[in-house]
């Protein structure tokens, strides 16, 4: 039973507090025994693997994976002292309590190559951060999904330069070996294909799964480091000179971005793969946070004449007939032929809705994006899930008659000005995050709406990427009443009047209002309410809230 005063995040919080720059010697590490006996009775390990798990918890929590560099910096040693504590690290990868990022076992010298690959099983986590019992970590063995999944994150590193392609082809082959029940694998090996066309239809496996199909472009640019490599590769897919189009593995369409001709798994091949789980699957054909321009309901909005003006201008430009003309005219003058616009203003001024109308208005479906969402607290994850997004909409425009919208909704935080100083882990992830979407913005060919209720912290490289810069001011009282008579038609002048000179409210807080007249009419049966609509607007702003100022209608 565990003590009522230990627990193993507090254990590992003070053994940590102790282990910080002490070269692991016992002088530096008096007042703790206690904690490690809980933490060696709690985890069944030994004392100094205890010392091991509590630095890499600590370091990981730091949202860093654990490496050679950070190891002896935290302990204050030399790189080359780290070489001692070989046998210990090797044994609790052994029992599974760490292993390297994108695979579950692997030979132990990847972590003296300097890259941040050393991390806590899920399991152990979950019982150090929730006081759980630790559970037996199981030893089954790994799905197709699993192992699609591996094969990816391997890719994943790749891209990252985290480790080499002839390293992802090498550590793929021991995920083979440790994975030979999978009937598919040893069946790609019978067809006579080489590695590199099996690592290929793995992360088309895990492709599938997602999005139905892979971009040549995207895949092959993760998987090779090499250039004049990955070109020869694509023009032998390309051309359908490859092993995979000969045993019907593969199918392919080519499309109109660069590179970004689409890879298809055959029936044939899904079927080798996923075996009696297919029918289980579908192919997607819809993309998540993706709204058909059917289904978005027409709604009036209102602003000032030179934001009207500017909307008009998109709209216009965006009809397909002229949109089309513009991307021809764009493509003969040698320049990118896509669209971007960024609308910016205070909240509540009809940026999100004016991109939703001018979709419903064109006939363009919109793909919804909100970038805070891809702020993982895992080291990364941010950098695919913004690839994901763009690979996503790329290929969404392959199938789709008419170009549909790519919004960036509240674009705030990844949009603002990149940081001058990448000491820390989070800076250099958030300007990775900027320098994938600076370049994805250059080239792109769709049409992008980005906005943002804080256009001054917008980077300048990102200012000039947009070509619409459209401002969305608080309504003037003229509009605000224009705002009000399209919500509630039965208010009388007089009130209107005088609530438009005392509230300062955005369309979007009239809208909260409107919401909760339609609420309170459909509870208490009482219409047209005038005293009930001034007590909304005095509960609408926190300082009226504060000032309890009432206009004293009856």
């Amino acid at each position: 039973m565990k003590s009522n005063s230990i627990t193993l995040l507090s254990a590992f919080t003070k053994i940590g507090s102790k282990l910080r720059d002490s070269k692991m010697q016992s002088s530096k590490l008096r007042g703790v025994k206690r904690f490690v006996d809980f933490v060696c009775r709690e985890l069944n390990v030994d004392e100094t693997e205890c010392y091991l798990l509590v630095i890499i918890f600590i370091i990981q929590m730091q949202e860093e994976n654990m490496d050679v560099r950070s190891f002896s910096q935290f302990l204050g040693i030399n790189s080359i002292d780290t070489i001692n504590y070989k046998p210990q690290l090797e044994k609790l990868m052994n029992r599974k309590y760490l292993y390297v990022l994108g695979r579950k076992r692997t030979k132990f010298n990847i972590f003296f190559s300097n890259r941040k690959n050393i991390i806590l099983h899920e399991s152990v986590m979950e019982a150090i951060l929730e006081n759980k019992p630790l559970l037996e970590i199981s030893n089954e063995k790994s799905d197709v999904f699993q192992f699609n999944k591996l094969v990816s994150d391997l890719i994943e590193e790749r891209e990252n330069d985290t480790i080499s392609t002839h390293e992802l082809f090498q550590l793929t082959e021991e995920l083979e070996i440790d994975n030979s029940h999978l009937e598919f694998i040893s069946d790609f090996k019978r067809m006579k294909l080489d590695i590199e066309e099996r690592v290929l239809l793995y992360e088309m496996g895990d492709d599938y799964i997602s999005y139905g199909c892979s971009s040549i472009g995207v895949t092959l640019r993760d998987m090779y480091e090499n250039v004049s490599i990955r070109m020869k590769k694509q023009r032998e897919l390309l051309e359908k000179k490859n092993i995979l189009f000969d045993l019907k593995l593969v199918t392919i369409e080519k499309g109109g971005f660069h590179n970004d001709a689409v890879l298809e798994l055959t029936e044939k091949c899904r079927l080798m793969m996923f075996q009696e789980d297919l029918q289980l699957l579908h192919k997607k054909d819809t993309i998540h946070n993706l709204k058909n321009c059917t289904d978005i309901e027409s709604k009036e909005l209102f602003f000032k004449e030179a934001t009207e003006k500017q909307i008009r201008l998109i709209t216009s430009s965006l009809e397909q007939s002229n949109f089309e003309k513009l991307q021809d005219r764009l493509k003969i003058n040698k320049m990118n032929s896509g669209v971007a616009a960024i609308f910016y203003g205070a909240p509540g001024t009809g940026k999100s809705e004016s991109a939703y109308q001018l979709a419903k208005a064109t006939g363009r479906d919109i793909m919804v994006v909100d970038l805070s969402n891809t702020k993982s607290m895992w080291f990364g994850e941010s950098e695919k899930k913004i690839k994901e997004i763009f690979t996503n909409y790329r290929l969404l425009c392959e199938k789709s008659k008419i170009t549909p919208i790519l919004l960036f909704n509240e674009a705030d935080g990844v949009l603002s000005k990149r940081s001058e100083y990448q000491k820390s882990s989070t800076s250099q992830t958030e300007n990775t995050i900027q320098n994938i979407l600076l370049e994805e913005f250059e080239k792109n060919e769709g049409i992008i709406i980005a906005t943002t209720n804080l256009q001054k912290n917008l980077d300048a490289a990102f200012e000039r990427r947009f070509l619409f810069k459209v401002k969305f001011e608080m309504p003037d009282n003229d509009i605000r009443k224009m705002i009000w008579l399209s919500k509630i038609h039965w208010i009388d002048d007089e009130i209107l009047d005088k609530i438009v000179a005392r509230y300062h409210f955005s369309g979007g807080e009239i809208d909260n209002i409107f919401r909760k007249i339609i609420m309170s009419e459909v509870t208490t049966g009482i219409v047209h309410d005038s005293n009930l609509l001034l007590e909304f607007c005095d509960a609408e702003k926190f300082e009226a809230q504060r000032d309890k100022i009432r206009l004293g209608f009856n």
